[in-house]
This record gives C-alpha cells, sequence and structure tokens, in this order.
C-alpha cells in the first residue's frame, strides 16, 4: 500500500513540475511541441539537427561541442588571436568562390644589382589587358580577337590535352641560373604546371628531355623533334607550351625580377609570347588562332590573378609555335627570381589556363588541325617550299644575305636580346657552331647578362 502511496506521490509532483514549466513557456506550433517532447527521448544532438533549417552549416554546433564548456576569458582571448595570425601567415588557396587578393610590389632595390618590381601594366592597354605589339604590318585588337574561338577539342577524361615541354630545360632561377637539376630548373615549374591542371580534370603530358645542354645551338630544332614525337604519340593532344624563364638586364647590370604577390606570397609575374607571321615569310599559317588563345589566358588571368602578367608579347617571331593552332611560349620570371616564386607562378598559371580550358564556349569542339612542313595545304606547302628554296639559296649565297635571312626566320626568344649586341649574340650560338671558345669571348667582352658564362 505504502508503494502504491509514493508512486502516486511522486505522479503528482511531476505533474506539479510540468504544468510550472508550461506556464514559463512560449506558446509551442504543434512540430516544436513534437520536439520539445522528443528531446527526452533522442540521442543529444540529434534534436538541434531536426531544428536547422534544410542545408544549413552545423559546423559551428560542433565546435562549440568538442570546446570546454567553461575556458577562461583570457584563453579565449588568445585563442582567438592565434587564429587570426595563423590565417594572416598562410595564404588562403584561390577559388572560383573566393577571389585572390593580389598586391603589386613597390619598386625595391634588394642589392646585387637587382630591382623587384611590377611590369604587368607596361605596354598598351586594352580593356583588362596590356598587351606589347612589336610587329611592323599587324595590328592586335584584343575585342575582336578575344570574339574568336580558338579552334580547339578539350576533353575532361583524363585524355592528354595538354603538352608541357622546356626548348631552354637548364635555365634556373636565383643562384643557380642554369643546371640540370629537374628540382632546381624550369621543370620544377612546368611541374607545377602540370599538378593544377590535373587537378582540374585536364590530361597533361610533361616532356623534361633536356633540348640545350651540352649544346645549345639547335635547341628549338631539338624540341620540335620533342613536339612531333609527342604529338605522334598522343594526337588527342590540343595545346603546347614551352616553359621558359626570361632574364631582363638593363645596359647599366641592373637585373629586373618581376614580381607579384598573390594571397599573401610572392609569385614570379609571366609573359606569353605568341608569335606572329608578320611580313609572310616565317612559314607559320596558324598564328591567329594561336593569338586567340594567348588574349583567352590574358583575359582569364586579370579576371583570376590580376597583375600576375606581364603584357602579352605579340611579335614576329615563331618558336616552333607553327606545330599546332594552341602552341604558346611561356617566360616564368628571370634568373633573379627565386624558384619558389616560379613555381608558385605555374601553380596559379595551371589554374588559368584549367579556368579558360573548362569554360564553356570559350574553346570550340571540333579537332584541332596541325601545322608541320608535310602536313601544310596543297597550296600552302607550295609556298612554304618556295620560302624554303629561297633560304636555302640565300644560305649558299653572301654571308650578309644569309644572316639577314636568319634574322627574318629567327626562333630563338627575344627576351634575351635587351640590346642589339644581344641580339647578334644570340644570333651566333644559335646558328652557329656555339663552341664555348667563342661563348667565353663574348662573355668577356659584356655582350651577355651577368651569369658566368658557364651558367648562361
Amino acid at each position: 500500500m505504502r508503494k502504491i502511496w509514493k508512486t502516486a506521490g511522486a505522479s503528482l509532483v511531476l505533474a506539479a513540475a510540468c504544468a510550472a514549466a508550461a506556464m514559463r513557456l512560449p506558446a509551442l506550433s504543434a512540430s516544436e511541441g513534437a520536439l520539445f517532447a522528443a528531446g527526452f527521448a533522442l540521442p543529444n544532438g540529434t534534436v538541434h539537427a531536426l531544428l536547422q533549417p534544410a542545408g544549413e552549416d552545423d559546423t559551428r554546433a560542433q565546435q562549440s561541442a568538442a570546446a570546454p564548456s567553461q575556458a577562461p576569458a583570457s584563453s579565449q582571448t588568445a585563442a582567438s588571436e592565434a587564429a587570426a595570425s595563423a590565417a594572416s601567415s598562410t595564404p588562403p588557396a584561390a577559388s572560383s568562390s573566393t577571389p585572390a587578393v593580389t598586391q603589386r610590389v613597390a619598386d625595391t632595390d634588394l642589392g646585387n644589382q637587382i630591382l623587384e618590381t611590377d611590369i604587368s601594366e607596361n605596354g598598351t592597354k586594352q580593356g583588362d589587358l596590356y598587351v606589347s605589339n612589336k610587329n611592323t604590318y599587324h595590328s592586335l585588337d584584343v575585342a575582336q580577337v578575344l570574339s574568336e574561338t580558338p579552334p580547339l577539342d578539350i576533353r575532361l577524361d583524363g585524355t592528354p590535352m595538354v603538352l608541357l615541354y622546356h626548348t631552354h630545360t637548364t635555365e634556373a632561377y636565383a643562384g643557380v641560373t642554369r643546371t640540370r637539376d629537374p628540382s632546381q630548373n624550369v621543370v620544377a615549374v612546368g611541374d607545377a604546371v602540370a599538378k593544377s591542371l590535373e587537378a582540374a580534370g585536364i590530361g597533361v603530358i610533361h616532356d623534361t628531355t633536356i633540348h640545350d645542354d651540352p649544346v645549345f645551338s639547335g635547341s628549338y630544332t631539338r624540341s620540335a623533334q620533342t613536339m612531333e614525337k609527342n604529338l605522334k604519340q598522343y594526337p588527342t593532344i590540343q595545346v603546347t607550351l614551352d616553359i621558359h624563364r626570361d632574364t631582363m638586364t638593363t645596359s647599366s647590370g641592373t637585373r629586373y625580377k618581376p614580381t607579384v604577390i598573390v594571397n599573401g606570397k610572392k609569385a614570379c609575374q609571366i609573359m606569353i609570347i605568341s608569335g606572329c607571321d608578320d611580313d609572310g615569310t616565317l612559314g607559320f599559317p596558324n598564328w591567329e588562332e594561336n593569338l586567340r588563345l594567348a588574349v583567352r589566358l590574358q583575359q582569364g588571368a586579370a579576371e583570376l590573378f590580376p597583375n600576375l602578367m606581364r603584357p602579352l608579347n605579340f611579335s614576329p617571331n615563331r618558336y616552333n609555335e607553327q606545330m599546332t593552332p594552341g602552341s604558346l611560349l611561356v617566360e616564368f620570371g628571370t634568373e633573379v627570381n627565386t624558384l619558389d616564386e616560379a613555381v608558385y607562378g605555374g601553380e596559379l598559371f595551371g589554374q588559368v589556363l584549367a579556368q579558360e580550358l573548362k569554360k564553356p564556349g570559350s574553346i570550340a569542339t571540333r579537332p584541332c588541325r596541325r601545322y608541320a612542313s608535310s602536313g601544310l595545304p596543297s597550296a600552302k606547302r607550295v609556298r612554304f617550299s618556295r620560302k624554303i628554296a629561297k633560304i636555302s639559296g640565300a644560305l649558299h649565297g653572301s654571308p650578309s644575305r644569309a644572316g639577314n635571312m636568319r634574322r627574318k626566320h629567327d626562333i630563338r626568344h627575344p627576351p634575351q636580346r635587351a640590346v642589339l649586341r644581344q641580339r647578334l649574340l644570340f644570333e651566333h650560338i644559335e646558328h652557329g657552331a656555339g663552341e664555348p671558345a667563342a661563348f667565353e669571348r663574348f662573355h668577356k667582352g659584356r655582350l651577355i647578362d651577368g651569369a658566368a658564362a658557364a651558367a648562361v
């Protein structure tokens, strides 16, 4: 009997407590009332999950549950300051949803005749882009070029779409200048570009063949053979990039270090070189198609990472870009940029390239046409043969005429020709014997940049 009275008393006390709580609670809807009742039976956190609006992130709830319930105010402040410090010291990764934060560097004398500088806004401005047109007979209308679609067929199924290679493979960075070590030269930059492309689902082939050592002369001829080998082995390749390191030295000996800060971290500035058959003598029929890709990459970089790019170099040169309508030469920094800056620049440029290749409507879905001497359309092949015959005749004629013809068909990159004497030097090296003794004489005559002769 006593047990019955105890149970009845406990029930009355519980009922009274519930009534008192109900009087103090606000009015509940039917769904809220159900959740309130469910709170007595469901595991911890389940009711919170049910109360979350659809799609809302519950990360903050998980963090608060994991944190101590009563932390001293001083320790919370210290933790907040530490988190803010970590956020400022660690650059956030760029993404399509989080715009990159870029900052131009001020001209800074780093000693040893090195000037860290920003040269992203040299040249002529068209829209958001800066271009440097070195041609005599061709102008460049960026808006018109952007309205034309590059004739590339890009797939995102892992099929090889991009070929990365290096005509001057031993080009390296601060403290090294030139080396065969792929972890220290432009091969490391190519690796960074490749990783960004692969992360975006774009198939890439990175050929690390050395073309400029032990013999510098004929580097472009050898790299053309590397291109042909890869285009034959991977016929799906649409874009080929010849990755270089530039050098910029004034007549007074000052060496430029083109730099930009992206998300709190320094990167080298980058220059795209898109050639042009300015006077019709280069045997370069697809230069306009290459230019379409170059301008799109320049535009994409201006949108994604402002000031990352130097002005687009549109010049009367070929650089093996006649091989496909998606072939370009890209210069990453100079010999006084650090390797880390160059590699970071490669990572950012790879993101730009991936964005443009994946952008809907930016690339035509039709087969890529490749032009080699044997693959030209019949009429163009005839004209090309006549030009070759003309060159051959010149080479067997007077030396001066042969030199003029060689300069018209120049296949070396222009950034190493700051002055006419430098240009003539590299004409000799690329087309001559290139023996070390001759190179040493030119070096002692201060006709090349300040690097040691054996390291150039």
